[in-house]
C-alpha cells in the first residue's frame, strides 16, 4: 500500500505577536488559514493535513512517533492524533526496518474515515515513513525560524531541531 506525504508549498507570515507560548502556538500563528495543505496518500485515499489547524495540534505526537522509531530498533507504541480534522489512533509496530501501522481513523477532512478504515494496516519501511514526515517537519522548522517568532517554551522546537538532524542520518542510512 502507498504511503506518501506531499508537503506542499505552504505560505507563512510573520505573526502579529512575535512571541508564542510553544511550538504548537507558533505553528498556528505563522501559517495562514488559506495556505496549501500537506497531502498524505494512505493507499488510494488522499488526506489533507492543514499546517495551521492539524499540524499545530499533532506536531508533538509526530515528533514523539519519529523519536521512538529513531531511538529503538523495534517496538510497539500507540499514537493519538487529536486534531478535529486529523483524528486517529495508530498502533505502530516496527522491527528490522519494517513498520506496520494499524489505524483507527475517527475524523479527517473530507469525511473519508470509512474508506481509510477499510484499507486496513499500512506496511512501509521505517526510513521511508520517517522521510515522508521529515519533509513536512522541515517546512514547519523553516517557517518558524524565518518568521522570527520567539518561543517562551522552546523545548518542542528544540526537539524538532534535534530530530531533523538525526532524521537525515536515518533516512540516508536506509
Amino acid at each position: 500500500m502507498i504511503f506518501l506525504i506531499h508537503p506542499g508549498n505552504p505560505a507563512w507570515t510573520e505573526p502579529e505577536n512575535p512571541v508564542a507560548e510553544d511550538l504548537s502556538e507558533a505553528i498556528e500563528a505563522v501559517f495562514p488559514m488559506e495556505t496549501e495543505d500537506a497531502v498524505m496518500m494512505w493507499g488510494s485515499q488522499a488526506v489533507s493535513v492543514s499546517y495551521k489547524y492539524d499540524m499545530s495540534v499533532i506536531v508533538e505526537d509526530v515528533i514523539f512517533m519519529l523519536e521512538f522509531l529513531r531511538r529503538r530498533n523495534s517496538g510497539e507504541e500507540t499514537v493519538f492524533f487529536s486534531s478535529d480534522t486529523f483524528n486517529a489512533e495508530w498502533l505502530v509496530k516496527w522491527g528490522d526496518e519494517r513498520l506496520f501501522i494499524y489505524p483507527t481513523w475517527n475524523s479527517v477532512a473530507g469525511n473519508k474515515c470509512a474508506e481509510l478504515n477499510a484499507l486496513g494496516a499500512m506496511k512501509v519501511s521505517v526510513s521511508h515513513f520517517v522521510g515522508q514526515w521529515a519533509m513536512v517537519l522541515e517546512k514547519i522548522h523553516e517557517a518558524i525560524l524565518m518568521s522570527g517568532v520567539n518561543l517562551e517554551e522552546p523545548e518542542d522546537f528544540d526537539a524538532l531541531s534535534s530530530l531533523l538532524g538525526h532524521t537525515e542520518d536515518l533516512v540516508a542510512a536506509a
